[in-house]
């Protein structure tokens, strides 16, 4: 999607050498709406997403229950943009196909650190949960260092909003134009650079991941190896290492990490002949830490 400023200037006199005013030089507008920076709209058919069900929390976020990330506990099954909203659809607490389509707008924009993710926040009445406090995060891709134009992804997160106690779902999610079969198989062997975002519960605590990896992925025989550094946030400014995400076998398979966790990690080729991949991970530990997470990149 492209952006276009015009500015206009006037002048003119009559007779002799008229002088020409000063230009104004016009303000661009405030942006206050969300906006798509994929050359495909997000839509429902181009979502991959990846629960995670955090059964009770308290109000600083550590996890007091199980997190559990099966596909039975999916709750977004949707995500459309319009031009000037993002609309989330899921299914309700009890996992009914009932579902709810939940907006996010400018009204409910909110300040992001970094600045390149698009976050929206806002109350809302989920299932028998009541009401929740939500969130949604958007990552900008094209004013991210790897220039994505085909894939981003996000997280949306709900929790109840009262109570020392609070049950919540969290859900990271790819979204973007998928590569056409056909293309994807003669894509031959393809390395992408890229980065990795998620979520880490350590010790029933809630923390950011971030990394940066390699993946070399042969699409003729549904090979890959994948090596992702993974950081964790331990406090304002304080990252350290948490281990690197490895994976040699069958495309979208098993996969470990230096610091003994295991899952698995799939993944899905974007843009028109496979310029750019989209992964997503789910690991754990023998004591029920949990980490899951995406991975975009390029070629």
């Amino acid at each position: 999607m492209m952006g276009l400023t015009v500015a206009s200037c006037g002048g003119g006199g009559s007779g002799g050498v008229a002088s020409m005013p000063t230009p104004t030089p016009s303000q661009p507008a405030a942006v206050t709406a969300p906006v798509s920076y994929l050359a495909s709209s997000p839509s429902g058919g181009n979502l991959d997403a990846l629960p995670v069900h955090y059964k009770t929390a308290d109000a600083n976020n550590r996890i007091t229950g199980t997190v559990i990330t099966t596909a039975a506990e999916v709750r977004i099954t949707d995500i459309r943009y319009d031009g000037s909203s993002y609309t989330i659809t899921a299914r309700d607490q009890a996992g009914s196909q009932n579902v709810t389509n939940f907006q996010y707008a400018s009204g409910n924009r909110t300040a992001s650190t970094p600045t390149n993710f698009d976050t929206f926040q806002r109350s809302l009445t989920y299932g028998d949960l009541g009401t929740v406090d939500s969130g949604l995060t958007i990552f900008r891709s094209t004013d991210s260092s790897s220039h994505l134009g085909y894939v981003s992804y996000g997280m949306w997160e709900v929790k109840q909003n009262t109570g020392a106690s609070r049950t919540g779902y969290q859900t990271w999610f790819l979204f973007g134009s998928r590569t056409p079969d056909a293309a994807r198989l003669n894509a031959g062997t393809v390395t992408y650079n890229g980065i990795a975002d998620g979520t880490a519960y350590i010790g029933g605590t809630a923390r950011r991941l971030s990394g940066t990896g390699q993946v070399t992925r042969n699409f003729a025989n549904d090979m890959t190896t994948t090596n992702i550094d993974l950081k964790v946030n331990d406090g304002p400014g304080v990252t350290n290492t948490f281990g690197t995400l490895q994976q040699s076998n069958t495309f979208g398979s098993d996969a470990t990490t230096t610091n003994g966790f295991s899952g698995r990690i799939l993944f899905v080729p974007y843009g028109p002949n496979a310029e750019e991949i989209g992964g997503i991970f789910s690991l754990s530990n023998q004591v029920n830490d949990t980490a899951v997470g995406v991975f975009v990149g390029k070629r």
